[in-house]
């Protein structure tokens, strides 16, 4: 059974999201949204897009990918931004950064069945869930600089890790150097902070160059690539000593944002939010490959779904 690959990629300035055929490189549908799209994920049978409307909107759109339709717009918090689906594709974790909780929906009724209060922590952007489906974990911004550890068979604040940066955006590995996240923080510092998942404790502190963003991990758990907003790069780093163990050039003006990786661990797909467009890095050389795809203004988040020859079967979602 053959099995393709598609992303959908959220851009802002646009207030869409479009649809590539990884298998040509090809856009095959865009479609309108709310506003200010950002955070996006999939559900892991493939068939939806749940997509974060930021900036002054108060929603998340429901995008059906085959047919490229909207299913609905579901009210949640103010400013929207991050968003992670469980596992067994039963629930959405969206976090808020104006109301300062995150939102859980309910994916078979498309309806807000939780609100979170992350109180006092402020401002939550990134969100990423643990594989085994037990915690989310939403980087907080704002006045206390924190990473909140929810513990979703009751959504209650399990426990909270200090920082000494602003993290933004966040994804987990589980294997095979044990579990970890890798957190980006692209206004307080140059750097992206190793979380040890197993005590809920801060690791390495990795200096990158200018303004570190999104991240997403190899499928094999090895190496996590950065994007570097400033500098217009990925850099990477491998996960067993926390080096940088390659750097690729994006080109001048790229402003790099979110970055997703494909199922089988071969290609890496960036938001080139300054130039409209989405690169493509051959994982195997760590070299950019073929031509970029254009797409709308300010392309941001991105996520990549697998599909095979009979249904959508199904999706991974990386940082938002």
């Amino acid at each position: 059974m053959s099995v393709k690959y598609y992303a959908c990629v959220s851009c802002r300035i646009a207030g869409t999201m479009s649809t590539i055929d990884l298998e040509n490189n090809a856009v095959t549908g865009t479609i309108s949204v709310v506003s200010n799209p950002t955070g996006i994920a999939v559900t892991p049978d493939g068939k939806y897009a749940y997509v974060c409307n930021n900036s002054g909107s108060t929603f998340v759109s429901v995008i059906e990918i085959a047919s490229n339709t909207k299913v609905t717009d579901i009210p949640v918090g103010a400013n929207p931004d991050g968003i992670a689906i469980t596992p067994n594709g039963m629930f959405a974790y969206v976090s808020n950064r104006y109301s300062n909780n995150v939102s859980v929906i309910a994916i078979a009724s498309n309806t807000v069945v939780n609100t979170i209060d992350l109180s006092p922590q402020l401002s939550p952007w990134g969100i990423a869930i643990t594989p085994n489906g037990q915690y989310a974990y939403v980087c907080n911004s704002g006045l206390f600089n924190s990473i909140s550890v929810i513990k979703l068979s009751d959504n209650t604040i399990f426990d909270t890790i200090p920082l000494p940066i602003a993290p933004y955006q966040i994804a987990i590995t589980t294997a095979p150097y044990g579990e970890y996240a890798y957190v980006t923080s692209y206004t307080s510092a140059d750097a992206v902070s190793e979380i040890r998942l197993s005590n809920n404790s801060l690791g390495t502190i990795i200096p990158v160059d200018s303004q570190p963003f999104g991240v997403a991990i190899t499928p094999d758990g090895q190496y996590a690539y950065v994007s570097m907003m400033a500098s217009n790069e990925v850099q990477v780093i491998r996960i067993v000593d926390n080096s940088i163990y390659a750097t690729i050039p994006l080109g001048a003006g790229a402003n790099p944002h979110q970055i997703a990786i494909t199922p089988d661990g071969k290609y890496a797909y960036v938001c080139l939010n300054g130039i409209n467009a989405v690169s493509i890095i051959d994982i195997g050389t760590n070299t950019v490959t073929g031509s970029s795809i254009p797409l709308g203004p300010a392309p941001w988040g991105i996520a990549i779904a697998s599909v095979n020859s009979d249904t959508r079967c199904r999706g991974i979602k990386f940082c938002s």
